[in-house]
């Protein structure tokens, strides 16, 4: 059995739910997900790039289809773009941003604001962290950025 993990790069609110309402997450209480594979699974990792609302979780969703069992998002009771199913796992930078759009507006580090693009808006280790140890058929706990709240 193989396991299929999908890294979107760089994805925007605006690629997910037409019509969304504003984003901001929670300061410090960031939802997660565990994500976990069987001992003898070895996972394969494949990685999207591209700019904002070009397509890329559109691409996603497509390509994790083709690897066959039930598709769906992650139910944790709002919107999100974890979508998971039997053979993959989708990891979206956005879930790795250091801080909410609250937190980007009023950052002291940033007094005129910074985007959620900026390379020092992510936590990089922590994203480069997760892809190796779910390499190494580990489980993480993945953070879920909130788009909604």
């Amino acid at each position: 059995m193989m396991l299929v993990v999908l890294g979107a790069l760089f994805c925007s609110a605006s690629a997910f739910a037409p019509g969304a309402a504003p984003a901001r997450m929670a300061v410090g209480r960031p939802a997660a997900a565990a994500v976990t594979m069987e001992a003898d699974v070895k996972p394969v990792i494949i990685g999207v790039a591209a700019d904002s609302g070009c397509g890329k979780s559109t691409f996603m969703r497509r390509l994790t289809a083709i690897f066959g069992g039930e598709s769906k998002l992650l139910d944790i009771g709002r919107e999100t773009n974890t979508l998971v199913s039997d053979m993959t796992t989708v990891i979206c930078l956005d879930d790795y941003h250091k801080w909410d759009r609250t937190g980007r507006k009023s950052n002291p580090e940033w007094p005129d604001g910074i985007t959620a693009l900026h390379k020092d808006c992510q936590k990089w280790d922590k994203m480069a962290a997760d892809v190796l140890d779910l390499k190494a058929g580990k489980t993480v706990d993945k953070p879920i950025y909130n788009h909604i709240t």
